[in-house]
């Protein structure tokens, strides 16, 4: 009698890992309403703090920060 044999599983290409993992930017939104990231934020609340600085305004930096993202994040209901 014959000996049949079953195919044998090859391994399937698991995703790589660590240094030579590829890196794949995150998806940006095409909308207007996109939300800017916290480093954008950062800046122009720096940028805030500085102008305030110079015209001798009180504030703190929650304010400002709470400022850039009013502005970075355009009108609001258009």
């Amino acid at each position: 009698m014959a000996r049949t044999s079953t195919p044998r599983k090859t391994a399937k290409a698991t995703p790589a890992v660590g240094l030579n993992a590829e890196i794949k930017p995150a998806p940006v939104q095409a909308n207007a309403a996109a939300r800017p990231t916290s480093e954008q934020i950062r800046v122009r609340a720096f940028e805030i703090y500085q102008a305030r600085c110079r015209a001798g305004k009180p504030g703190d930096a929650v304010s400002d920060w709470a400022q850039a993202e009013r502005e970075l994040s355009g009108p609001v209901g258009r």
